[in-house]
């Protein structure tokens, strides 16, 4: 997906197919008759597989220096396994609530929407401004030279 990417000066268009992917390889797994479980959590897999590459593709094309692309991807990251981590727990405690599948479903369908308006936005062709650091002040000379007289 990044080699696509690279190609195209925006990506919003990679970004849509890869969210409708996931989204549908979600509900596919839930919804769909037994025998085609297979199909879905392949469409799902290679889905989410996109958009994990767009996303890492996104903080590297959106940069304009690598110290950018450094602090960019160790915000981005930091920040977002922390929110992630807490995806598996509010997951399992909506099933825990519900005894159903359908309410952490519809939550991570929401979040696909929430994925795609993001990635429409961090699709778009443009750089982030380079962060130029502060001029250093001069270095003062604070030896003081003391005469015998």
């Amino acid at each position: 997906m990044p080699v696509l990417a690279h190609r195209r000066p925006s990506q919003r268009g990679l970004v849509v197919p890869s969210l409708i992917g996931t989204a549908a390889g979600l509900a596919g797994s839930l919804w769909a008759p037994l025998g085609s479980a297979p199909f879905w959590v392949l469409v799902l897999g290679v889905s989410q597989g996109s958009c994990l590459g767009l996303a890492i593709f996104f903080m590297l094309a959106r940069a304009p220096d690598a110290g950018v692309a450094a602090s960019l991807s160790a915000f981005a990251q930091s920040v977002g396994y922390l929110v992630a981590s807490a995806g598996p727990l509010v997951v399992g405690l909506l099933h825990s609530a519900t005894g159903s599948w359908n309410l952490p479903l519809v939550l991570l369908l929401v979040l696909c929407a929430a994925e795609l308006a993001a990635g429409l936005l961090a699709g778009r062709p443009l750089q982030l401004p380079s962060v130029t650091p502060p001029a250093a002040p001069e270095a003062r000379n604070t030896t003081r030279v003391s005469g015998t007289g």
